[in-house]
């Protein structure tokens, strides 16, 4: 099986739509949230795009450190904003379905963020 890997996202949209054209298994490996220069907007339609292909059987997506920082207590990464918090409490249900803390491939490969 041919295997596409996207990493740390952040916002960026056009990222993650090039990805879901791409053939064979897509493996998103987190930090969908947190850009600089983006506006929540992208980081919502990032988000819902990756758990989309996640439900639909096209993906396997990964918790990064930033998604982590909505959901544990104490935890800040930078770019953190509050109002990436409310898009991550809107997805919470499907995020914690969908989402997992690592990917075991085949016998001998394991994928963190």
């Amino acid at each position: 099986m041919r295997y596409v890997f996207v990493g740390d996202v952040h916002g960026r949209v056009e990222q993650v739509e090039q990805a879901l054209s791409e053939d064979g298994m897509k493996v998103f490996v987190g930090d969908y949230m947190d850009s600089w220069d983006r506006p929540p907007a992208d980081h919502r339609r990032c988000l819902e795009l990756v758990l989309d292909a996640v439900e639909r059987g096209e993906a396997k997506a990964l918790y990064g450190n930033h998604e982590l920082s909505y959901i544990q207590p104490g935890h800040r990464c930078s770019g953190y904003n509050p109002k990436h918090y409310d898009i991550m409490r809107e997805n919470g249900p499907r995020i914690e379905r969908l989402l997992v803390p690592h990917l075991m491939i085949g016998p001998r490969t394991l994928i963190t963020h």
